[in-house]
C-alpha cells in the first residue's frame, strides 16, 4: 500500500492531455454529507482549506499537479477563489444535458460500445473507457464500485479472479464472483436485444425497491438501455444498464456501468 506525502515542491504536469486547462469541472465521487475536501497541499493528509459542495461545478484547474503514488492530486480553484488540490478521481469536465443529449459521438461511442460486447473484445473496450479512472462497474446502483484500470480492461472478458460486488438488497446475500459470471451475462441480456434508449433519464420496470441514479455521480451523464419486461410474462424480468459517460479533453468515454434489476 502506497503511502501519500507531501509534495517537496510544485508538482510538475502528469498526462497533462488528460486535465486540460481554461475547461469548467464539476465534483463527482463525493457523498453530499461530506462534501469534497479541498486540502492545502496534495495529500490525504494535509489540512483542509475548503468543503465544496458535493456536486459543485465552475471549478478551474491552476495547472499544478501531483503524483503520489498512484493517486493524481490537482491543484484547483474554487468559485470561491481558494486554491487547494483535490484527488482527479473527484474531477470531470462538465458537459450541460442538453449538450450531452445531442452529441453525436456519444451516440457514436455507445454503438461502439455495443459492438464490443457482442466480440467480446477487450482491445476495443479499452479504447472506448475514461483514460482518467478506467472502467467502474455496479451490480446495482447501491453497491460499491468494482473497478477496472486501464490496462485491466483488456482482458476483462477472459478474467476469471473473483470480485466483490456487494450486497443485494432484498435478500442480503453477497455477491462474489468474475466479471464474465456475474456482469457479463447481464450484459448480454440487455444489449444483445433491442433495448429502449433514454438519455439522462432512467427507465425500470416492477420493483420493491428503489431505482436511482447515484447521487455522488450526478454531474456525469448517462445513456440508459432498458430491456422491459416480456408482454404477459412476468413483470419483475426486466432489465436497465446505465452507462456513465465522461469527457476528456472535450471526447465521450465511458466511465462506469450500473446495472438495475428487480427487487423482491
Amino acid at each position: 500500500m502506497s503511502t501519500e506525502i507531501y509534495p517537496t515542491q510544485t508538482a510538475t504536469p502528469v498526462h497533462s492531455e488528460k486535465y486540460p486547462l481554461q475547461i469548467e469541472y464539476a465534483a463527482v465521487w463525493a457523498l453530499s454529507e461530506e462534501g469534497l475536501m479541498v486540502r492545502s497541499q496534495a495529500g490525504i493528509s494535509s489540512t483542509i482549506a475548503e468543503v465544496i459542495p458535493w456536486d459543485s461545478r465552475q471549478i478551474y484547474l491552476t495547472g499544478n499537479r501531483s503524483l503520489l503514488g498512484s493517486s493524481l492530486w490537482l491543484e484547483i480553484r474554487t468559485e470561491s477563489g481558494v486554491a487547494g488540490w483535490v484527488r482527479a478521481w473527484n474531477l470531470t469536465e462538465y458537459i450541460p444535458s442538453d449538450q450531452f443529449c445531442e452529441d453525436v459521438a456519444a451516440r457514436s461511442l455507445l454503438d461502439t460500445f455495443q459492438q464490443t460486447l457482442q466480440d467480446r473484445d477487450g482491445g476495443g473496450l479499452k479504447e472506448l473507457v475514461s483514460p482518467n479512472r478506467g472502467l467502474s462497474i455496479r451490480l446495482n446502483w447501491y453497491n460499491p464500485d468494482v473497478t477496472f484500470a486501464i490496462d485491466e480492461v483488456n482482458s476483462i472478458f477472459n478474467d476469471t479472479s473473483e470480485m466483490d460486488w456487494g450486497i443485494m438488497a432484498d435478500s442480503g446475500l453477497q455477491v462474489v464472483g468474475s466479471f464474465e459470471t456475474v456482469i457479463q451475462p447481464k450484459l448480454e441480456d440487455v444489449f444483445s436485444g433491442n433495448p429502449e434508449v433514454l438519455c439522462n433519464e432512467l427507465k425500470w420496470g416492477s420493483t420493491a425497491g428503489q431505482v436511482l441514479w447515484p447521487e455522488e455521480l450526478d454531474q456525469l451523464n448517462f445513456y440508459v438501455f432498458h430491456r422491459p419486461a416480456k408482454e404477459g410474462g412476468n413483470e419483475l424480468d426486466w432489465r436497465t444498464f446505465a452507462v456513465g459517460i465522461e469527457y476528456v479533453n472535450h471526447q465521450p468515454f465511458i466511465a462506469v456501468l450500473i446495472h438495475y434489476s428487480s427487487e423482491l
